[in-house]
């Protein structure tokens, strides 16, 4: 039997520790004040894009009504340079260009972009944000109706031009436009943070629960889900990795009045390149 207080107790989730951690979540005392060295990030450049490619313009600045977004990726692995663009319209739809470098960038050759089998039934689909991953991988963070408005990560291999879907998610809840927070956290992992329900405390105001966190690496090019942590343990509000250390700092605001804050440690010392 179809049962609202059963599915809304199976969207908070549990907290889970992927079993290849070989460590559990530990509660601590406080959030650690110490800034640890962060790997740099290869870079994405946005843009504002003016027309549709190949006959585009890539703009510094955005000119309302007139530019969409685009996003720059420097080849990766011996790949072209590419570029994912936002094409607005009737069927606003998202773009993958390889481009050609000479003195400014030139959209040379389109790439195939089939998200998901269901594309086919979405009235438009658009970007919010991506980031690099190891291993030649993109993080696409989209948008699309179908016909509600729904938000998904998926990863692009870019050499197999092959697209996964991570999950649904939805937007932080002091940032409708944020779906994920990603910090390279070794020279070739990535750890990706985001959520997939939420509770509504108030109108407009919601509690983002469960946090997931996925773990990008040489071993595991596609991702595996770190950590799950229920809405019983707070909804995570900052996260860093300290000395092969995941810490987090999580916050249960279903009780305003009563708000709850934990911090945890989780070690990564199996994960991590040594």
């Amino acid at each position: 039997m179809f049962s609202l207080f059963k599915d809304k107790r199976a969207a908070q989730g549990e907290t889970r520790v992927h079993p290849d951690a070989g460590a559990t979540l530990a509660r601590q005392s406080s959030f650690p004040s110490a800034q640890r060295s962060v790997p740099v990030a290869p870079a994405v450049q946005v843009r504002a894009l003016r027309g549709v490619p190949p006959k585009a313009e890539l703009l510094d600045q955005p000119i309302p009504g007139e530019t969409t977004s685009a996003y720059l990726v420097d080849g990766p692995g011996g790949q072209p340079p590419l570029a994912v663009v936002n094409i607005s319209g009737a069927r606003a739809h998202i773009e993958i260009w390889e481009l050609k470098s000479a003195g400014k960038p030139v959209f040379a050759r389109s790439r195939p972009v089939r998200l998901d089998p269901e594309q086919d039934s979405w009235t438009s689909f658009l970007l919010s944000d991506v980031a690099r991953l190891p291993g030649n991988r993109l993080l696409l963070a989209v948008f699309y109706y179908a016909p509600q408005v729904k938000q998904a990560l998926f990863v692009y291999d870019v050499a197999a031009g092959s697209y996964t879907k991570i999950a649904n998610v939805v937007p932080y809840a002091d940032n409708r436009q944020k779906f994920f927070e990603a910090q390279w956290v070794a020279p070739d992992t990535a750890l990706v943070s985001y959520y997939t329900g939420r509770t509504r405390i108030a109108p407009e105001i919601y509690y983002n629960t469960p946090t997931h966190l996925r773990l990008f690496s040489p071993r595991y090019p596609q991702g595996i889900e770190l950590l799950q942590l229920a809405a019983a343990d707070g909804s995570v509000a900052r996260w860093s990795v300290l000395d092969k250390t995941l810490w987090l700092e999580s916050r249960d605001t279903r009780k305003p009045r009563e708000p709850k804050t934990f911090a945890w440690s989780l070690s990564l010392e199996n994960l991590l390149p040594r």
